[in-house]
C-alpha cells in the first residue's frame, strides 16, 4: 500500500509540473479575435506564436519611492529638511487596537524649523496640525478598516514645503461577543 501511494505521488508531481511548465501560444482565427493556448496546433491556425511569459520579476515598491517629496512651490525655496517620512505604522501593515491609540512615529532631519508647522492628514482630512520639535503623534478613535495616513510640512505663509509618502495600514479590531 505504501508503494501505490508513493507511484501515485510521483506520477501526480511529475503531471503536475508539466502542466504548471506548458507553453503558451497566441493566435487569431478567422473572425479576427484573439486566442491564448496551451497547445500549438497548426491544422487550426497557421499564424500562432509562442508567448514568453516570464514570472521572475518582482519590483520592490519601497526601493523606488522617495522619503519626501518636495513640493513644486517649494523647489524654488531653499528646501531645509534632508530627511522626512513616517516609521510607523509602515506601509500595508495591519495595527492591532489598542485603547491608548495608535502612536505615529516619522522622522525629521533636521528638526522642524520654527517657522513651519506639520499638518497630519488621515483618511484625507486634516486631524491635527503640530509646530512642536516632537516627533511622534497618538492617532485616537481609529475604525477597523483600511486608512491612509500622511504628514505634510507647510512654511509661515501656508505653502507645502514637503510631504511624506502616503501610508496605507489596516486597523485590525477584536470583537467581542
Amino acid at each position: 500500500m505504501i508503494i501505490f501511494y508513493r507511484v501515485f505521488f510521483i506520477l501526480f508531481f511529475c503531471f503536475y509540473f508539466a502542466i504548471a511548465y506548458a507553453n503558451i501560444y497566441k493566435f487569431v482565427d478567422a473572425k479576427g479575435q484573439l486566442h491564448f493556448s496551451d497547445f500549438h496546433d497548426t491544422e487550426i491556425t497557421n499564424n500562432s506564436e509562442e508567448v514568453n511569459v516570464n514570472n521572475n520579476k518582482f519590483i520592490d515598491a519601497k526601493a523606488n519611492l522617495p522619503d519626501v517629496i518636495i513640493s513644486d512651490q517649494s523647489k524654488s525655496q531653499d528646501f531645509n529638511y534632508e530627511s522626512f517620512g513616517i516609521d510607523y505604522p509602515v506601509n500595508n501593515e495591519t495595527v492591532f487596537f489598542d485603547a491608548k491609540g495608535i502612536k505615529i512615529k516619522f522622522h525629521l532631519k533636521p528638526n522642524l524649523q520654527k517657522q513651519d508647522q506639520l499638518v497630519f492628514l488621515f483618511d484625507g482630512a486634516v486631524i491635527a496640525k503640530q509646530s512642536s520639535e516632537k516627533e511622534d503623534f497618538i492617532l485616537q478613535n481609529t475604525e477597523r478598516g483600511e486608512h491612509k495616513l500622511l504628514i505634510k510640512i507647510y512654511s509661515k505663509d501656508d505653502k507645502e514645503i514637503a510631504s511624506s509618502n502616503v501610508v496605507t495600514f489596516f486597523m485590525r479590531q477584536n470583537i467581542v461577543s
